[in-house]
C-alpha cells in the first residue's frame, strides 16, 4: 500500500519514525511528514496546505495520524476525500484538557481511531468522533535493541523520564526518594535537579544505546506513572511506550498499570506489576531479592515482545481499521 504518516521525525525518541521504518520492511510504499515543523516553520494553515499537496502528489491509500494538533481541521476534510484516515493517538488527555476538543473536532474526519487510553473512547465519541479501538503501544525493531550490560549504568533500580510530571506532580520522585533510603536508586531524563544527590543524576537522558544499556544494566526499570493517570485506575488500558521499549531491549520492568493492561504482559513471567506505591516498594523488594526470578522473565519477554509487540504488529491494525487481538488472550 501507498502510506502517509503524519507526525515527529525524531528517530530516537518518536513512535513514528518506528512505523515508518517498520512499513517499509514490509513492502509498503510511505512517507513521513513532520506536521510540527511544518506549523513551526510556515504556521499551521500553510502547513496543512503544504501536507495536503504532498499527499495529492503521492496518492496514498491510507493517512496515519498520530498527534495531528497542529494540523487544521480542512486538512482532516480534505484528506479524507482522498484516502482512507486512520489515527493512533498515544496519550492520555482527561477532561478537562484543553487539547480534547481538538483532538476528537479532527477526529471525526477518520475512518479509524486508536487509543493506548482505551477508556477514553466513550469521551471521544461523545465528543463525535467514531468509536476508539485500543492499540497498545509497540517497540521499533531498529531502536530497542539489546545491548551488553555497563558498569556505568549499574543501579539496583533504574528510571528514565522526567522528574516534574503535568500539573506539577512531584510523585515519581517522591516514590523513588523513598525507594533510595533502601536501595541504589538512579534516574535519567529531565526535571531531577533538586534531588539529584538522593537519585544518583548526573544530568543526562537516556536515548539508544544507552536506554537499552541501562535495561541491561539495572536490576529493575521502573515505568511509573504520573500520579493523576494512577489515580483511582482512571485508565486500565493506558502505559507510555516506556515499558514495551524496556521489554524489547530485555530489561526487567516493574510496571504500574490497570487491570487491562496487566492482560498483556504476565506477572512473574514478563515484569512485574504494581498498583500503588505501597504495593511497589513491595514489588522492588520482592525482585531484588530473587535473580533467578527477574532474569527468567528477562529472557522470555524479550522473545515475546519481539513476536507479539513490535511496530510490524501493528501495521496490520492502522491499514485496516481491524481491532488489536491480545495475544495471551486470542
Amino acid at each position: 500500500m501507498r502510506v502517509v504518516i503524519v507526525g515527529r521525525s525524531k528517530k530516537l525518541i518518536s513512535a513514528e519514525t518506528g512505523l515508518h521504518a517498520a512499513m517499509r520492511r514490509l513492502g509498503h510504499q510511505v512517507i513521513l511528514v513532520d506536521d510540527r515543523k511544518l506549523r513551526q516553520r510556515i504556521g499551521s494553515k500553510a502547513g496543512t496546505l503544504w501536507l495536503l499537496a504532498r499527499i495529492r502528489m503521492f496518492r496514498p491509500d491510507r493517512v496515519i495520524f498520530f498527534k495531528p494538533h497542529d494540523v487544521e481541521e480542512f486538512g482532516f476534510q480534505k484528506a479524507r476525500e482522498r484516502a482512507a484516515l486512520s489515527m493512533w493517538y498515544r496519550d492520555l488527555t482527561p477532561p478537562p484538557d484543553e487539547l480534547l476538543e481538538r483532538l476528537t473536532v479532527r477526529a471525526r474526519h477518520v475512518h479509524d481511531v486508536f487509543l493506548t487510553a482505551a477508556e477514553q473512547a466513550g469521551e471521544w465519541a461523545a465528543r463525535g468522533a467514531p468509536m476508539a479501538k485500543w492499540l497498545p503501544n509497540a517497540a521499533d525493531r531498529e531502536l530497542d535493541q539489546p545491548q551488553p550490560a555497563d558498569p556505568r549504568f549499574a543501579c539496583d533500580i533504574a528510571f528514565m523520564g522526567r522528574g516534574i510530571s503535568p500539573g506539577e506532580d512531584l510523585s515519581r520522585a517522591e516514590f523513588l526518594v523513598e525507594l533510595s533510603k533502601r536501595h541504589h536508586v538512579r534516574v535519567w531524563g529531565q526535571n531531577w535537579g533538586r534531588w539529584a544527590t538522593q537519585l544518583n543524576w548526573d544530568g543526562s537522558a537516556a536515548y539508544g544505546a544507552d536506554f537499552a544499556r541501562i535495561c541491561a544494566s539495572a536490576k529493575i526499570v521502573l515505568d511509573i506513572q504520573p500520579a493523576l493517570w494512577a489515580q483511582a485506575n482512571y485508565d486500565q488500558y493506558y502505559s507510555s511506550n516506556r515499558m514495551v521499549k524496556v521489554l524489547a531491549c530485555g530489561g526487567f520492568c516493574l510496571s504500574q498499570g490497570g487491570a487491562a493492561l496487566k492482560r498483556l504482559f504476565r506477572e512473574g513471567e514478563h515484569c512485574g506489576w504494581y498498583g500503588d506505591f505501597e504495593e511497589g516498594q513491595a514489588q522492588a523488594e520482592r525482585y531484588l531479592s530473587n535473580d533467578r526470578l527477574r532474569e527468567q522473565a528477562r529472557r522470555n519477554v524479550r522473545e515475546y515482545v519481539w513476536q507479539y509487540h513490535m511496530m510490524e504488529n501493528r501495521v496490520p491494525n492502522l491499514l485496516t481499521g481491524e481491532p488489536f487481538q491480545n495475544p495471551l488472550e486470542s
